[in-house]
């Protein structure tokens, strides 16, 4: 996981490993895993959005929805409303 460069495989992982959170609370390596895609994730998000394109990437591509459902996926598993504000337009 730590070498996907797709915003997608981040996002599969990131909700992967909150599910395994789920089951293995406070597990070391899936918590730092989980925290630095997150942030690569919300990276690319202020990176690339303005005011006319609120999004990830420049462009509109296969399973866009996971983008977002991974931050808000995180978002909830750790309680951090700055995730789930970072795609609600908050």
């Amino acid at each position: 996981m730590a070498t996907f460069r797709s915003p997608r495989g981040w996002a599969f992982a990131i909700m992967g490993l909150c599910a395994f959170e789920d089951t293995r609370p406070g597990d070391p390596v899936a918590t730092r895993m989980c925290d630095r895609l997150t942030g690569q994730l919300v990276d690319l998000l202020e990176r690339e959005a303005h005011a006319n394109w609120i999004w990830f990437e420049d462009v509109l591509a296969y399973d866009n929805a996971r983008l977002p459902q991974a931050l808000l996926t995180a978002g909830h598993a750790r309680r951090d409303q700055h995730l789930i504000d970072a795609v609600s337009g908050a």
